[in-house]
């Protein structure tokens, strides 16, 4: 072990209270820019957020606009993509549960309503479809079996 002199040691000494009081200075530096930051970002994230609140409120109200649909203006698809079903669902809901029809009359009446929404007219075809599908469903009732030269009937069901 080397022994130092009592000069060395307080040298030595003397040596790390520069070096610590450099350190802490720096530090102290440090911590005031640091808190200088804390103050700007605190006070941009309050503008931030601000802004954020009032976009999730415009954006709440937009969306509970746009979920609203006017009374009688039901989603019937595009012209290229029409919902039939739901327009022939219309047309049926308005007749009495003992009304017969068939698959013209029908076709013959989402044309008169929604023919507008319609890129082609309905056919009688693309309607029994919907209708067979409504009584495979248990919503129709078959009256008479369609056969090559007559069509079917068809009722509701209560």
């Amino acid at each position: 072990m080397k022994e130092r002199s009592i000069r060395e040691v307080m040298a030595h000494l003397d040596a790390q209270v520069a070096h610590l009081q450099e350190r802490e200075t720096w530090h102290a530096q440090q911590a005031a820019f640091h808190q200088e930051e804390q103050t700007r970002l605190a006070a941009e994230l309050e503008t931030v957020s601000r802004h954020l609140e009032s976009l999730r409120w415009a954006a709440g109200l937009t969306l509970q606009d746009l979920a609203k649909t006017p009374a009688g203006q039901e989603d019937l698809g595009s012209k290229s993509t029409p919902k039939l079903a739901r327009m022939v669902d219309k047309v049926l809901a308005d007749l009495s549960p003992d009304s017969r029809f068939g698959t013209r009359w029908v076709a013959q009446e989402v044309n008169r309503r929604f023919g507008h929404r319609l890129r082609h007219p309905a056919d009688g075809r693309r309607i029994s479809v919907v209708l067979r599908r409504f009584h495979r469903a248990g919503r129709l009732e078959q009256v008479r079996p369609g056969k090559p030269h007559w069509e079917a009937l068809y009722v509701r069901k209560t």
